[in-house]
């Protein structure tokens, strides 16, 4: 009878053994993963402050048909000037499909516009002075640039952001309306020298993103195997 309480009083302890085993592995993987993601969200970080707007250009014409890191509320946007009609652009001027869904946010992204892209960022690149030199305008004098961010089902109407640039000098007269603008949802700014589409995307996952995300999951997989 000793002899069976006393191996039972081993297999507890090492049952206990065991689990306590058990339970320090799950908390240092925790720890790892919690870690990882720490890392990743201050690789972002980093890219978020330290990244400046890229331009592109057409070599045909020289003329500005995008821009790509550009800072709208701490996250980067690539954008692109599209000369076409909203339906055309957005599968049907459907409101699901812009990039940005409110009034407010649709402004951050056209104030963006003014305060990184269309600058006088050199003699031979003046675009705040020169607002024909971006895709689709043809007026020398003033640029529209227009983001929608709603639509109401069934509305022949689009409601869209704009920013105005124009040929004075730096920053005056540049400047994003206090109200929104309504325009046709089938309206092409083809042959509409002062208008032009701002089509906004998310960028791709930089290298650094994805050595973060890379590494999260390798620490989910390898607790899963665990558990």
């Amino acid at each position: 009878m000793l002899r069976f309480i006393w191996c039972q009083i081993i297999m507890w302890g090492v049952d206990m053994n065991n689990r306590t085993l058990a339970q320090l592995r799950r908390k240092n993987l925790g720890l790892k993963i919690a870690a990882a993601l720490a890392v990743l969200l201050a690789l972002l970080q980093v890219q978020s402050v330290q990244a400046t707007p890229i331009l592109e250009w057409n070599p045909i014409n020289n003329k500005l048909i995008g821009a790509r890191n550009v800072d709208v509320g701490g996250w980067l946007y690539d954008v692109w000037f599209i000369d076409s009609s909203c339906e055309a652009l957005w599968s049907g001027c459907d409101r699901n499909k812009f990039l940005f869904k409110d009034e407010v946010a649709a402004r951050l992204a056209s104030h963006a516009l003014l305060d990184q892209v269309l600058l006088n960022f050199a003699p031979h690149i003046p675009l705040d002075t020169n607002p024909w030199m971006v895709n689709g305008i043809e007026d020398t004098k003033v640029a529209r640039i227009l983001t929608p961010y709603e639509r109401e089902p069934g509305s022949p109407e689009v409601i869209v952001m704009a920013a105005f640039n124009s040929d004075d000098r730096p920053g005056t007269f540049d400047f994003v309306p206090d109200s929104p603008a309504a325009d046709l949802v089938t309206w092409n700014t083809t042959g509409y020298p002062r208008n032009v589409w701002a089509y906004w995307t998310v960028p791709e996952p930089t290298s650094i993103t994805l050595l973060g995300i890379a590494l999260v999951g390798l620490g989910l997989s390898s607790r899963c195997k665990k558990t």
